[in-house]
């Protein structure tokens, strides 16, 4: 089935890229054909609006000569064919050129041998399309036959797991009404035993849509619904009675760290939790699934935890998604950075181009050498340019243990030249250095992104200052790095502060994608970190400040006492 869909796929970008062949070679005839329309009427009443078509035509057709070469490169027939075209077109703007300039003034033989060969343009280009619309007819049918194929699988697998699903919920039915009955018989034995399953019930159907595991104040199942015996891969009647760790198994996406239990939050606050984010679910036969949960108590009459009722769903699609997005702002940041690429290395360029062109009229020998000097730095400068942006592309997403004061570092290096271009100031105080687990790449990116936006915010004569330390997280008690990008410009207004890390939201206008800060957040939340915003648009603290928490390889609490002081690198 993959191997279909994949062959789908590969013949309809086939057949898209005939018709974008025959389309180009459409257009290229038509503005031809325009360029001997206009050249009749030149010819006819020699009055020069006529040729207005001939010129406007002109510097299209090169690129559209260009263009149809690339499309049918991979096609040797073709590239013959439309080599004869631009060779007899050539011939054919000769005679034109000659015609404009009254070199053949009234001679109906030349305009007889214009038409010939103008005839014989046309020719070619009826066989040149002709050739292309024959070759998409092959591909055309292919992908019908691929695509019949591809309809009868799809039927087979739905009919199989049509099958699957009705003997499946028919068993799972028969299940659920024996837990039914053996609930109403448990509210029938005592007034207190009502009251708890009533409040087991109630809930139940509240959410009824999501998967619903009910426990006892043990931490013992007692229910289960069919989504999550669906979910979790366990029947309602082999898990009752077992610790909800043993079926409900939860890990961290990134660290594969074991999740504290929902249930033994509830016990231990009484409230109602959830999970944090980038949390899987393990199944009974080792699948893995994105979910999100919230875990609730059941109180009796006299307000004491009688039992927990834990919710939860698959969030697979949504995560999916984000995914999706985090890849479009990654290719929107790879966009952004070649545009700045082009912008650092044209100075030096320029500058490089004028050295040499100094060097070369130069006649004194310590001013050739001087300059040729000069110009060995600027060459320095765009290497170096250039091996900053091979870096950052090179980056993977694998976990590794990574310092973040050497990321800081590259991240700020990469853009100080474009700060300095700007008259921004752009300093780092590195206080201490902190090892992490996670992506030196996805770390990389938060910082660009951030020291992009503040860029873009400030002015000339404003400045940006980048700090680390090694600190304790006041609300997790963890170890870790505290990374600072604070800037002093225009600031961000108050009113719009709460949707700022929302998904498409942008204060740019149109040069914004809306994701560069849903994309940080996101990548920082994967890390188990945190990220806080400062911002004012007057007064004394103007400008935006972000604080980024990322805990250590080894953040326990009792580490605090391991934090180094202030100093450890230099600024």
């Amino acid at each position: 089935m993959a191997l279909t869909v994949h062959q789908l796929q590969v013949n309809a970008q086939l057949v898209d890229h005939t018709d974008q062949v025959i389309a180009d070679a459409n257009l290229l005839n038509r503005l031809i054909i325009d360029q001997e329309t206009g050249l009749r009427g030149y010819s006819a009443y020699r009055d020069p609006l006529f040729l207005e078509p001939y010129h406007k035509a002109t510097p299209i057709i090169g690129e559209q000569f260009t263009s149809l070469f690339k499309l049918v490169s991979d096609n040797p027939a073709q590239i013959q064919r439309l080599t004869q075209i631009r060779s007899s077109y050539g011939e054919w703007i000769v005679a034109a050129e000659l015609e404009i300039r009254g070199a053949n003034t009234a001679s109906t033989s030349t305009a007889s041998s214009r038409k010939q060969m103008m005839d014989s343009i046309r020719s070619q280009f009826d066989a040149f399309i002709a050739t292309e619309s024959s070759l998409r007819g092959g591909r055309v049918f292919a992908l019908g036959r691929l695509n019949k194929l591809f309809q009868f699988g799809i039927v087979l697998v739905l009919a199989a797991g049509a099958t699957f699903i009705a003997f499946y919920t028919r068993a799972s039915l028969r299940q659920l009404t024996g837990a039914y009955k053996e609930q109403i018989e448990i509210v029938e034995q005592s007034r207190s035993e009502a009251v708890k399953s009533e409040n087991w019930l109630r809930t139940t159907l509240k959410s009824i849509g999501d998967a619903v595991i009910a426990c006892d104040s043990d931490g013992r199942i007692v229910f289960m619904n069919m989504v999550a015996e669906r979910l979790t891969g366990w029947l309602s009647v082999e898990a009752r009675g077992r610790a909800l760790s043993e079926v409900f198994r939860i890990v961290n996406e990134t660290s594969r760290a074991v999740v504290e239990s929902p249930v033994d939050k509830v016990r231990r606050l009484g409230i109602v939790v959830g999970l944090a984010n980038h949390t899987l679910l393990i199944r009974r036969d080792g699948r893995e699934t994105n979910i999100d949960d919230s875990g609730a108590p059941i109180l009796d009459e006299n307000g004491n935890v009688s039992g927990i009722v834990l919710i939860f769903r698959d969030i697979t699609e949504r995560h999916q998604a984000e995914a999706a997005l985090v890849k479009a702002e990654k290719l929107a940041s790879a966009g952004r950075l070649s545009a700045a690429i082009a912008h650092e290395v044209n100075n030096p360029l320029e500058a490089l181009t004028n050295l040499l062109y100094l060097s070369k009229t130069n006649t004194e020998d310590q001013g050739l050498r001087h300059n040729i000097e000069l110009a060995e730095i600027e060459v320095s400068r765009i290497a170096h340019i250039t091996r900053q942006s091979l870096a950052f592309h090179r980056e993977d997403s694998s976990l590794i243990v990574f310092s973040v004061a050497s990321v800081v570092n590259h991240a700020v290096t990469f853009y100080l030249a474009r700060a300095t271009l700007k008259g921004i100031s752009l300093k780092t105080d590195l206080y201490s250095d902190v090892e992490i687990l996670g992506s030196s790449g996805e770390l990389r990116q938060v910082l660009s992104n951030l020291l992009a936006n503040a860029l873009d915010a400030c002015d000339p004569g404003s400045s940006i200052r980048v700090s680390l330390r090694k600190k304790q997280d006041r609300e997790t008690g963890k170890v870790g790095a505290r990374i600072v990008i604070s800037d002093s410009g225009c600031g961000i207004d108050s009113a719009k502060l709460s949707a700022i890390f929302e998904p498409f939201y942008t204060t740019k206008g149109s040069t914004g994608t809306g994701l560069g800060l849903w994309v940080t957040k996101q990548l920082i939340e994967k890390h188990g970190g945190t990220i806080r915003l400062r911002s004012a648009m007057n007064g004394s603290r103007k400008g935006t400040t972000f604080r980024i928490f990322l805990p250590s390889v080894n953040s326990e609490i009792s580490q605090a006492s391991a934090i180094t002081g202030e100093g450890l690198l230099a600024p």
